[in-house]
């Protein structure tokens, strides 16, 4: 035997073999199968939605024993995929069990062999030729009768029984022994093309593997590599840049003579962004190559080959395009009460040097049931122009915008404005503007009316019939901002509340010198009177029958229009809201706090807060009336309510937490499993559900507070539509 086999025998341990060895190994759990609730009579199962995300650094990666899942912390916690389909199972801690306990990656050259057989019986001496020897006594057994046993390079046993794997260098060929037998099962000869570098053998799922490194016959360098890469030589012969490439190989061999030689196609190691590596119990061959194009971008492919018969959807494909000063999107968004409830957003495009591009408008409307359109304001933009716009609403169907394009001179993008007049707000559907010029003015339909109230101070607020009140704190009044009626200004309004949904129900709740009202904004007549109280804030039930009130820490729910007390209680806060459903109140400084039952006072466990707070924490804005919050990076809305997630996408929208969607069906971003089994791997996609997804009313029932039911399927269900999606051609 050569010095480099007894060199690796004594310094390298394979981790293959040392697992054989005694090592305790956990043990693997049972591999996926049919949802365990099939057996017995049919029953309903949950549908669970699982996100769906790509594992790309392999340095973070820890393998299941057995190869069949990874574990990653690479994106915060603890993530599971499932190896074969590529699919993400779940989310754990980031200090789970699985990324603290399993393996992580093999390197290429880890496939060195060990001295003793998998069961520890039997061990080798390679002193002269190779001996079988009985590990416990270390009585010689036999001698494998091969001519060349004295020269052999490497040599490793199988990882169940009692086989051996033997190669040589000089003549690439590569040996499989009966060690009981003294026998030879099967010889296969090592393709090298190139100039051996370096050899190693293992044993693998899929029998005696060799991985070797080669250097091959010059080739012609493409443009990129002449001009960015190092190993690059000039030919005088030829003259061209010719490279030799450096390539890993791999090919498994089954003692089995009727089994086709697994061969691993090379990889150009030039082109590789890391080394090769496998799982620990080499099931898995797993590397990275990028591929750039000058002025353009790189390509960087992930590869998951498997060893055997086993196949991987791990894999994936990401471009990076290299220009990194191209075109940015700008959004601006903010929460519009104009007689309707709606998250108004303008959009602007710039290109690489700043210069203005498309101008876009978007709105989503919650209250009346949910809406959401878009539009182009501006095709293009001249050349170093500047614009500014500000989205408000609808006259009508037609969009009315605020802003203005500058070039050499600036242009007004809104409607057309008397002479010396700034628009000031829109009345979405009233067919109403509000305009400043010099004094207050009310436009519609062409015609105006100038309201005795000032500029200065001023607020206002759109109901949702039609009517529009104005306080420029010393004067109130209301107008019908659809026929320009009005009466004279009172000046007995202290201060107004808005009421969280008071315009939507067309009233409003004053703070006057005589005490607390609540008017009737369609008729400017007061519900209900209390006198001698002044409370920090005012929010008024979706129902219409309830006030709550808070004052000097002290909440109070009055009936109305009695007035009459209902329920009081203790609680710190500056803002008060109902829920949407009217069955709890809200407290908190700016968004929602603390929830308490509006029956009993009594403090509510609401989980739903922390997902509001998380919700406003990442850059979402909450509504005036604490009913929804759009974060409009995710295009999401959040609705106060219970915390649900609505996620808008082209032509449609879908529950983050369930999968349910209307329009078009969510895409390979989540995958679901049916069954209590948070280890099963998710085997459906949202189309192949869609009996139990779709819900064409989704965004309206959303938007209206209704509760919508995860969804189930039945095991008989479930068992007919894995029937289908498993029938070949599906």
């Amino acid at each position: 035997m050569t010095a480099r086999v007894g060199k690796t025998a004594l310094s390298l341990a394979w981790t293959l073999a040392a697992c054989h060895r005694g090592a305790p190994v956990a043990a693997e759990p049972p591999p996926p199968g049919p949802v365990a609730e099939i057996d017995g009579p049919s029953v309903e199962l949950p549908i669970v939605i699982v996100p769906q995300s790509t594992a790309t650094e392999i340095s973070s990666w820890l393998f299941e024993p057995g190869g069949r899942r990874l574990a990653s912390t690479e994106l915060g916690e603890c993530t599971i995929w499932d190896i074969e389909s590529g699919r993400l199972i779940r989310t754990l801690e980031g200090d789970a069990e699985p990324c603290q306990a399993w393996l992580p990656a093999v390197d290429f050259f880890e496939f060195v062999g060990g001295d003793d057989s998998a069961d520890g019986r039997l061990t080798l001496d390679t002193s002269a030729g190779v001996t079988i020897v009985d590990a416990e006594t270390g009585r010689k057994l036999r001698d494998l009768p091969c001519p060349d046993c004295a020269t052999v390079d490497d040599i490793t046993w199988s990882s169940e029984d009692h086989q051996l794997a033997l190669v040589w260098r000089d003549t690439a060929r590569l040996e499989i022994w009966d060690a009981d037998a003294a026998t030879l099962v099967r010889a296969e000869s090592i393709p090298i093309t190139g100039e051996l570098e370096e050899l190693e053998l293992g044993w693998t799922r899929a029998g005696a593997t060799v991985g070797w490194t080669e250097i091959g016959f010059p080739i012609e360098c493409d443009h990129y590599e002449s001009y960015y890469t190092y190993d690059c030589e000039w030919d005088e012969v030829e003259q061209v840049e010719t490279r030799r490439p450096i390539t890993q190989q791999m090919m498994s061999v089954d003692p089995n003579p009727a089994t086709a030689i697994n061969k691993i196609d090379a990889i150009d190691t030039a082109r590789s962004d890391a080394e090769v590596y496998f799982d620990p119990d080499f099931r898995w061959m797993i590397w990275m190559s990028k591929y750039s194009e000058r002025r353009s971008g790189t390509t960087t492919t992930l590869h998951f080959a498997g060893l055997g018969d086993l196949d991987s959807k791990m894999g994936s494909e990401t471009f990076d395009d290299y220009n990194e000063y191209g075109e940015s999107l700008f959004r601006y968004g903010e929460w519009r009460t104009d007689g309707a409830t709606h998250w108004a957003v303008s959009i602007s495009h710039e290109d690489y040097d700043g210069a203005a591009g498309m101008v876009e408008w978007e709105t989503t409307l919650t209250s009346p049931p949910l809406g959401r359109r878009s539009h182009v304001i501006l095709e293009s933009v001249d050349y170093d122009s500047t614009v500014d716009v500000q989205v408000y609403g609808f006259v009508g169907d037609a969009l009315r915008v605020n802003g203005q394009i500058c070039g050499d001179m600036c242009t007004p993008l809104t409607t057309p404005l008397p002479p010396d007049c700034d628009l000031l707000d829109i009345g979405s559907g009233h067919g109403a503007e509000l305009l400043e010029c010099e004094t207050l003015v009310l436009r519609r339909a062409g015609a105006t009316t100038r309201l005795p109230i000032a500029t200065t101070g001023l607020s206002w607020w759109w109901s949702r019939d039609g009517a529009l009140a104005l306080y420029d704190d010393s004067k109130f009044m209301v107008v019908d901002a659809v026929l320009g009626n009005h009466k004279q200004p009172r000046t007995d309004v202290l201060g107004v509340y808005d009421g969280r949904l008071g315009p939507e129900l067309e009233r409003l709740v004053l703070d006057t010198k005589a005490g607390f009202e609540v008017i009737d904004l369609g008729t400017g007549e007061p519900i209900l009177r209390v006198p001698d109280v002044t409370p920090d804030a005012a929010a008024l039930s979706p129902t219409g029958d309830r006030l709550a009130m808070l004052d000097n820490g002290q909440v109070q729910i009055l009936a109305l229009p009695s007035g009459e007390p209902i329920v009081s209680w203790a609680s710190d806060g500056f803002e008060l809201a109902f829920r949407q459903d009217g069955r709890a109140i809200f407290i908190g400084d700016g968004q929602p706090e603390l929830s308490f039952d509006a029956d009993t006072g009594k403090p509510l466990t609401d989980p739903a807060l922390g997902r509001i707070t998380a919700t406003i924490d990442h850059g979402g804005e909450i509504d005036p009336s604490w009913r929804w919050i759009m974060d409009d990076e995710r295009g999401e809305l959040t609705r106060t309510l219970d915390g649900r997630v609505l996620t808008f996408r082209e032509g449609g929208a879908w529950l983050t937490d369930t999968g349910q969607y209307q329009g078009p069906a969510p895409g390979p971003e989540v995958a679901f499993r049916v069954g209590n089994d948070n280890w099963a791997v998710p085997e459906f996609d949202a189309e192949q559900l869609a009996k139990w997804l779709e819900q064409p009313d989704l965004v309206e029932a959303f938007a209206a507070g209704r509760a919508i039911a995860k969804p189930e399927m039945s095991t008989a269900a479930l068992a007919g539509v894995r029937a289908r999606v498993q029938r070949p051609g599906n």
